[in-house]
């Protein structure tokens, strides 16, 4: 038994003594220093504690055991809305924006969502903060205020997001399937909600919304429902007795809900057997397959579907994803389950080609030959056992996350699982259950089957004959329902045949045992090392704090084959997580000329087919090896070819010479046969670029990229480029674009490997690359090594115009984005600062307050050297002119008056909040390959930044007076106008462009003040319109007055200045100017 349970006695502050039952859970990954404490507190709520001593974070979830299918049955939403409404103030801290604004001086956030059984909330926090988050938190759940006048607001809040749903492919199949279902089952619902469902059809009923919220509220969210998570360095002990102390007050005072949703049934056998065809909204044509099975949550500990979900989804030489791929009938494969009281629903989604449309019955008949394998070759036992034996070593072996992410993450598992198996349950098969896996394969029929059907919407399809065609008010998409016999009447019958006599002996193999499983791996290499003799407020012993020892070079590498100019290897033993593997990044960079100013797009897309041609052709060939979680992964764009590693030691050696006899084999050979594959590749991408399925504020971000970083290209030019590619180019582009030209070499290994193997490793993988005969060495002549990835410097300020990408949503997005320059140790820390402000700032003003949209966002970033401020807002209330001055006004007015009122302590916390955020220790192995990989690449420079960053912010010199200036100059500077970067979408068409004075009188009523109003029409007067932002765009708003293009510079600033260059601003950059 590897449950330890002790008692532990409190006296609660009203005097009363009340004992706790406490449970110390041991059962965890052998990666896993943290403790694990799980309690039941004397009103019923349970608790987990979790100790992490490292960690500069903290965080709490709550679960609750209720969601959508809890609601009335005609108040579509009522859950969600609950999620939404019950950060919006409590008696006790009856603020609307507080919580947000204590989390943003705390260097934190929060977030929750609403499932159909459970509601998670969750936050993370500066852990010195710790007591204050779990009392303001604990009171959401004892006394919310649900406050009548944001009703509105927020239900405006709930529509917009509903309405990016509307274009997601994946809600809407899965709406649509759920309104296949029992019409009297509650999985027969639409759980998000709309304004429709919470506002126009409760008043038209005469209901009261906030009466119904309250009575939902106090009959799911009592404290038996109630789950408690909470990550701090603090003692376990230490933070039960501060969630007892504060979640004491959540108390119920109605009956609370206490039903399961089993009966009646979701999936009778009427509600089975169908063929849906639902109306699209992307490119790519798909399959959804349904299949209805009984309630598997409680068989946490065989996972039968873990046994079922690998061999469908197993992509072997002749699996069955591989099968239909070789073939040119999908894309891609996938599959995914879904448990409640009501039934397992499990999912297979196959997304297709053109010919897989066309093919339909094909794709079908071979899945169907599959599954019957399955089924009459039985449940093979060595494959289950080898399952077994991954997901143990899987288990131990894996990373603890985040606070945050590990808080949300149990709090939902408490829902499900026992205490003893919290740690476990979802990952290890702690025993085989043969007779469920084959009982569960008894029902992969037709019989109970739904097939979804999704055309593209670059077809004119319509709906089957003789279907039931079905409009849906709610996500305005129509979808047509027959019984599957009667549209696919033979293939029905066939594959029935196979499932009750067998399948052809043709077709896709079943897998078979798992094999490179690690049994005893030597671990000795495995911890980084501390380095000693540093004095202890040192940049460099600050980093190593929080990641360890900085990689050390190791000697030069044999590079005989290919034309390597310069290298480095680098070399850090262990990790500061813990993990046996090892990890190897190398980059081959090809030394630019130096007339050369940006990529050519066409150069740039036929290195990117290529590289998918040849992850097509070899993850086949190494899918035995990834199944264990090793992996090899290629990038490669114009700038050069990248190779990444992720193995076990004993393993590397013959992974590398594999994958060096795959690769030469693919790209020395560009006269082989792949016109197919070209062309699957070729249109996958081009369906990928015409798709739009995320929001359309991801868009706008994204295009701001492209008018600023070099050699980027929009969607539009990239799908222009690839309709000129052709097979012989692509297959040459790797030996003349890269391979043929002068190289740098940066290499880094770290982990469980010591030195001499990693050396070895590296040369072995260098010279296993073979440069083709015809890829004649380029010209030597005049070349650099480019720095940083070069970002344009507008010579104005410029703005992009253009329609909504996501046709038909109807959602307006503004995204204002000011250049602060060139990243120094300085900027980093005062704008990281003035990023906790503005994020806070920006959410609860133009969110909470005024309901501006679904996604409102303000961040400091920074595109490869250089920061930058934004502000981001998309929604359907304002239009994005609006949202732009709503923007400026928080940079200009908001802002600066928090930061004028700033109090010493104020920036004291700022500043904690600030060094805590960069002290936290990474939470992966992937966290600490790329914080060190990315000086690797600007051949060793940085290492420290963190160090320099915190070193700085510790200082005197981090005070009031330098966010206030630092802010001040980025708004005024002394050119007279921003570096600013406006991106506007229209929902309904692109207006008229307001005038200066509309503009200025839109500033001034959002408190703009007078002084810089001027400077902001001006700005607007000297604006650079644009339609669309590509690379034309790019070299557009970056032509300086002598004809040429102007790039930030290229330089890295890993120390603070010398002290005789202090008192000049470092918002002053220098520019470089590259010759048109």
């Amino acid at each position: 038994m590897r449950l330890h349970v002790v008692f532990w006695v409190w006296l609660l502050a009203e005097g009363a003594l009340q004992t706790t039952k406490v449970t110390q859970l041991t059962d965890k990954p052998l990666a896993d220093s943290r403790l694990y404490q799980f309690a039941e507190l004397p009103n019923g709520i349970q608790v987990l504690n979790i100790q992490e001593e490292k960690t500069t974070q903290a965080a709490i979830a709550v679960s609750v055991r209720a969601g959508s299918m809890f609601e009335p049955k005609d108040l579509h939403g009522l859950a969600h809305f609950c999620e939404h409404m019950l950060f919006l103030g409590t008696r006790k801290f009856p603020d609307p924006t507080g919580f947000d604004t204590f989390l943003g001086e705390a260097g934190g956030g929060s977030n929750a969502y609403t499932d159909q059984e459970t509601t998670v909330y969750y936050a993370n926090f500066d852990s010195r903060v710790f007591n204050d988050a779990v009392d303001r938190f604990a009171d959401f759940f004892a006394e919310p205020l649900f406050n009548r006048q944001f009703v509105e607001k927020e239900v405006h809040a709930i529509d917009s997001e509903h309405q990016k749903n509307l274009q997601s492919p994946a809600r809407r199949v899965l709406q649509v399937l759920n309104y296949l279902a029992n019409p009297e089952s509650r999985v027969n619902s639409f759980a998000t909600g709309n304004y429709e469902t919470l506002i126009a059809e409760p008043k038209e009923q005469g209901r009261d919304i906030v009466d119904a919220l309250r009575n939902y509220f106090e009959r799911s969210h009592c404290p038996q429902h109630l789950r408690v998570v909470t990550v701090a360095p603090e003692p376990v002990e230490d933070q039960l007795q501060k969630v007892q102390h504060s979640f004491s007050t959540v108390r119920g005072s109605a009956p609370c809900f206490n039903q399961t949703f089993a009966e009646p049934p979701a999936w009778p056998p009427e509600q089975l057997s169908k063929f849906v065809v639902v109306e699209p909204s992307e490119a790519r044509p798909a399959l959804w397959l349904q299949f209805a099975l009984p309630n598997l949550q409680k068989e946490f500990a065989s996972k039968p579907l873990s046994y079922i979900s690998y061999v469908i989804k197993y992509a072997g030489v002749a699996s069955l994803q591989n099968s239909l791929k070789k073939e040119g009938l999908i894309q891609d494969l996938s599959s995914a389950d879904s448990s409640t009281s009501a039934g397992t629903r499990f999912f297979v989604a196959m997304y297709l080609t053109t010919k897989g449309a066309k093919n339909m019955g094909h794709v079908m008949d071979l899945f169907f030959q599959y599954i019957a394998k399955m089924k009459h070759f039985g449940v093979n036992s060595d494959l289950y056992s080898s399952l077994a034996d991954l997901s143990r070593f899987q288990f131990n072996w894996t990373q603890p996350d985040a606070p945050g992410e590990a808080a949300k993450d149990y709090a939902e598992r408490m829902l499900r699982l026992p205490p003893s198996r919290l740690i476990s349950g979802d990952t290890r098969i702690d025993h085989m259950d043969a007779k469920l896996v084959q009982n569960l394969l008894d029902l992969f029929t037709p019989q109970n089957l739904i097939l979804a059907y999704i055309p593209s919407t670059k077809t004119n399809a319509t709906f089957p004959e003789g279907s039931q065609v079905f409009n849906d008010k709610y996500m305005k998409l129509e979808y047509a329902v027959m019984p599957l016999q009667k549209r696919m009447p033979d293939a029905v019958k066939k594959w029935t045949s196979w499932l009750s006599y067998g399948p052809p002996s043709e077709g896709p193999k079943l897998p078979s045992a798992i094999k490179h499983i690690p049994k005893a791996l030597d671990t000795s290499n495995m911890a980084a090392a501390t380095p000693v003799h540093m004095a202890v407020s040192s940049p460099e012993a600050v980093a190593s704090r929080v990641f360890g020892a900085s990689p050390a070079l190791l000697g030069n590498v044999s590079t005989d084959r290919l034309r390597v100019r310069s290298q480095k290897v680098w070399y850090r033993s262990g990790w500061k997580t813990t993990s046996p593997k090892v990890s190897i990044d190398v980059a081959l960079r090809r030394y630019r000329a130096a007339h050369e100013l940006e990529a050519r797009a066409e150069d740039q897309l036929q290195l990117l087919i290529f590289e998918r041609l040849f992850i097509r052709q070899i993850t086949p060939l190494l899918a035995d090896l990834t199944t264990t979680d090793q992996t090899v992964t290629i990038s490669l764009d114009e700038g050069g070819l990248q190779l990444s590693f992720e193995a076990f030691a004993p393993v590397l050696p013959s992974l590398i010479e594999k994958f060096g006899v795959l690769f030469n084999s693919f790209h020395l050979n560009a006269s082989q046969g792949l016109a197919p594959e070209f062309n699957w590749t070729k249109q996958e991408l081009l369906d990928t670029y015409s798709a739009h399925p995320d929001l359309p504020a991801k868009y706008a971000v994204q295009a701001g990229k492209v008018l600023l970083t070099g050699d980027a290209l929009s969607r539009e030019e990239s799908a222009a480029g690839l309709a000129q590619a052709n097979p012989a180019a692509v297959m040459r582009s790797l030996g003349l674009l890269i391979l043929s030209k002068p190289l740098a070499l940066d290499a880094l290994v770290m982990g469980n490997i010591d030195g001499k193997t990693a050396h070895r490793a590296v040369g072995q993988l260098i010279q296993s690359i073979e440069v083709p005969e015809w890829a004649s060495p380029a010209p030597d002549e005049q070349r650099s090594l480019p720095g940083a990835p070069p970002i344009a410097l507008p010579a104005q300020p410029v703005e992009v115009r253009a329609r909504n990408p996501r046709h038909g949503d109807p959602n307006d997005v503004a995204l204002v984005k000011i250049l602060v320059g060139v990243a120094t140790v300085e900027s980093r820390a005062a704008f990281a600062a003035i990023g906790l402000i503005l994020g806070n700032l920006m959410y609860s003003q133009l969110r909470t307050e005024e309901q501006l949209g679904y996604v409102v966002q303000g961040a400091v970033g920074s595109m490869s050297n250089v920061l930058y401020v934004a502000g981001l807002v998309q929604g359907t209330s304002r239009s994005a002119d609006e949202m732009e001055a709503a923007i400026e006004g928080v940079f200009w007015d908001s802002l600066p008056k928090h930061l004028k009122n700033l109090t010493d302590a104020d920036v004291d916390s700022y500043r904690k909040a600030l060094v805590q955020q960069y002290l936290q220790p990474p939470s992966s192995i992937d966290e600490e390959r790329k914080h060190f990989f990315g000086p690797v690449k600007h051949h060793g420079a940085c290492f420290d930044l963190v160090g320099e960053v915190v070193r700085f912010a510790n200082s005197s010199d981090f005070n009031k007076d330098l966010l206030v200036r630092s802010w001040s100059e980025l708004m005024a500077p002394n050119r007279g106008w921003r570096w600013k970067v406006a991106v506007k979408y229209f929902g309904k068409g692109v207006p008229e462009r307001p005038d200066s004075t509309a503009t200025r009188l839109a500033l001034q009523k959002r408190g703009v003040p007078e002084g810089a109003l001027s400077q902001l029409v001006q700005e607007h007067e000297k604006t650079m319109l644009l339609k669309s932002a590509d690379s034309a765009a790019r070299m557009a708003i970056s032509r300086g007055s002598a004809g040429g293009s102007e790039y930030f510079p290229t330089d890295l600033h890993c120390r603070r200045a010398s002290p005789d260059r202090r008192s000049a601003s470092f918002l002053a950059r220098r520019t470089r100017r590259v010759a048109a």
